[in-house]
């Protein structure tokens, strides 16, 4: 054959990606975000996930893909230790600025690094108000009972709904959306996922208070972007995050509610710490399939 054919040839199969490989980093994401109740598979992926970084390096977009090498950017993120991850980040970062791997990728670890930082600082230093935070676990407590008892109901989670809306209410008037700083990260973040399951205009009178513990660094975006979503879609707005998800007769699983600038949506996930929408949609769809739409 001559040397340009061959030239050619082999050319074109290092331009082609590694199928095999792309689907084992697919698995991968499913053994660590999706089947999270299989303990032995869940650690074993994790350490997969390193061995192959330290093996091949940062898959790239040449090699499996643009889906493949952020789900595996997204994955050795996630799976390196927070006190090493600035040599990963600065390893991201290269690829990054070289155009092997996708640049939400970089943005996604470099937000949910700040993230996990500023939560562990906070969970070093005692918060300025135990007894709130006591409470506000206590009435978590209370919230999550119901949802995890399977023989309960929607009637028995509105029951609950409406006993903690007062106890809700009076921390709200009191304290605004509690911070990292006053009840710590836990309790900040559990008194907003009881507040996702109050009336619509509670969750809009706690909305700014939000956006403004999370410009401080003491609020969590990610419940942020949920009760945003929430608010929007209960307005008859399109959503920004894609956060909410819906259900309909055409479709047997949940899916996003309309979006806004959708092209862009996976950029805005980036910016505060969420991976990309199809990531989410299929891991809700394999932890809940349609048990989250009922019957039809």
């Amino acid at each position: 054959m001559p040397a340009a054919v061959l030239a050619l040839t082999f050319a074109l199969s290092a331009a082609s990606p590694d199928t095999a490989l792309a689907e084992r980093v697919s698995r991968l994401f499913d053994d660590i975000l999706v089947v999270q109740d299989n303990e032995p598979a869940h650690s074993a992926a994790k350490t997969a996930v390193q061995q192959l970084l330290a093996e091949r390096g940062l898959l790239t977009i040449a090699q499996i893909g643009d889906d493949g090498s952020y789900t595996f950017a997204m994955l050795a993120c996630e799976t390196s230790p927070l006190e090493t991850r600035t040599s990963f980040l600065e390893r991201l970062r290269t690829a990054g600025a070289k155009h092997d791997v996708p640049p939400d990728a970089v943005t996604y670890c470099e937000t949910r690094t700040k993230q996990e930082l500023v939560k562990s600082s906070a969970q070093r230093t005692p918060p300025t108000n135990p007894a709130l935070r006591d409470e506000i676990t206590r009435l978590y407590a209370r919230d999550q009972s119901v949802r995890l008892d399977k023989r309960a109901d929607p009637v028995a989670w509105a029951k609950v709904d409406r006993e903690l809306y007062g106890p809700l209410e009076r921390i709200f008037a009191q304290y605004g959306a509690p911070t990292y700083a006053l009840v710590g990260p836990a309790a900040a973040s559990q008194f907003l996922f009881m507040i996702q399951h109050q009336p619509p205009e509670f969750r809009r009178k706690v909305l700014p208070k939000l956006k403004s513990n999370v410009d401080a660094g003491q609020g969590d975006a990610e419940v942020y972007a949920m009760m945003y979503d929430r608010a929007a879609t209960d307005a008859g707005r399109p959503q920004r995050y894609g956060e909410n998800f819906v259900c309909d007769t055409q479709h047997p699983n949940p899916r996003p509610a309309p979006i806004e600038d959708e092209a862009r949506v996976d950029e805005r996930r980036a910016g505060i710490g969420r991976v990309r929408l199809a990531l989410q949609t299929r891991e809700i769809a394999a932890m809940f399939g349609t048990s989250l739409c009922g019957p039809r």
